[in-house]
């Protein structure tokens, strides 16, 4: 639609609604990411079209674009970095590193072990190890960005 204004409203009034009705929903059908249950899908939906919401106003009626470049980064080469993402996942989870005691441990676990967790603490040494993964994914992105390579399906 031309009228964003119009399309903020509608896209807010039917995300706040799908949140309410997720989450009422989510009372006698809980909210299950794994199996993607009714109530899950209806208040992430409303989440999104929030979330939408206020982007299409902050973006496209207030005019603020300039930080919005590093998720142009995610957004060129979306199902590359995603697949990208579980193929590092599935490589950090491999056991291919020695422990101490001989077993082998899977690499995110040395690394966490090791690095992570001594710098920050338990709690944010997790936090810390999932932002160093986004950043490794979006450096990726961003190098591919750069060189004008943009995988389309």
């Amino acid at each position: 639609t031309k009228d964003h204004p119009a399309a903020v409203k509608k896209l807010l009034a039917y995300g706040v609604s799908g949140v309410i009705l997720g989450k009422l929903w989510g009372l006698i059908f809980p909210i299950n990411k794994l199996l993607w249950t009714s109530s899950y899908v209806i208040y992430t939906a409303g989440l999104a079209m929030v979330l939408l919401g206020v982007f299409l106003w902050v973006i496209d009626i207030k005019g603020y674009k300039k930080w919005t470049h590093p998720l142009k980064v995610f957004g060129m080469n979306p199902l590359f970095l995603y697949v990208f993402s579980e193929v590092l996942s599935i490589t950090l989870q491999s056991k291919i590193v020695k422990s101490p005691s001989g077993d082998m441990i899977p690499l995110m676990e040395w690394l966490y072990t090791h690095f992570f967790q001594p710098l920050a603490g338990n709690f944010n040494g997790s936090l810390l190890y999932a932002l160093s993964f986004g950043v490794i994914c979006w450096l990726l992105g961003w190098a591919m960005y750069r060189k004008r390579i943009f995988i389309k399906i």
